[in-house]
């Protein structure tokens, strides 16, 4: 297994990996990620833990060998939209984490839902960027975007339930320095209230290495 935190998108039916530490990943399974890994097992149970109650976990492997450390990556609504998991020697501190931050768009009313860290992440000034209940469109035309970023956001915002996306892209942030933003989104329909369902696109991104 990598020495990094591998980043899971956890909102599917199998857990898949976006990204090795900074290095986005195509939306793999995890189990084919793994597929080597003697902790494969015990991996997937602590991530499928960490989703249901929303918590880091520290846990040992059945050899009592490594030690499997989880983090959530949990919207403001409470949905965990990811988990961040490491593996390593019991003594050895784990590497420090590329932080994912997690997003929401309702493309039903247009209306987005960022938190500090996505804003951070796409290069967005956080203390002064509005993270709730902002017209989706703002995303789009926040900035100078390049064409990547452009075309991705355009894409998520027209997509059908069930449609998974995932891209990486360079841009620069709000202080002109160039960066680079991995992403994915998975868009479905949610309970609105009412019998009513909406169109929800739930997202991460995270600092992407430069390629």
């Amino acid at each position: 297994m990598s020495r990094d935190w591998l980043l899971l998108e956890t909102l599917g039916g199998e857990p898949v990996v976006v990204a090795d530490g900074a290095r986005s990943q195509k939306l793999v399974p995890v189990s084919t990620f793994l597929r080597r890994s003697p902790h494969l097992s015990a991996i997937q149970t602590a991530v499928a833990e960490t989703v249901n109650t929303a918590t880091s976990l520290v846990s040992i492997t059945p050899k009592g060998n490594r030690v499997i450390r989880t983090e959530p990556v949990r919207m403001t609504d409470g949905t965990v939209h990811g988990v961040h998991v490491w593996v390593g020697a019991a003594a050895a501190e784990p590497p420090a984490r590329v932080m994912p931050g997690p997003l929401l768009w309702n493309l039903t009313t247009g209306i987005a839902t960022d938190t500090p860290q996505s804003l951070r992440n796409s290069g967005l000034n956080p203390d002064t960027g509005v993270a709730a209940n902002r017209a989706f469109t703002d995303d789009i035309t926040a900035r100078n975007m390049s064409s990547r970023e452009s075309e991705v956001l355009a894409r998520a915002a027209e997509a059908e339930p069930g449609t998974t996306y995932c891209a990486t892209w360079k841009v620069d942030d709000w202080r002109g320095e160039p960066i680079a933003v991995g992403f994915v989104t998975r868009v479905g329909l949610e309970p609105a209230g009412g019998g009513r369902e909406h169109v929800i696109a739930r997202a991460m991104n995270w600092r992407s290495q430069s390629g």
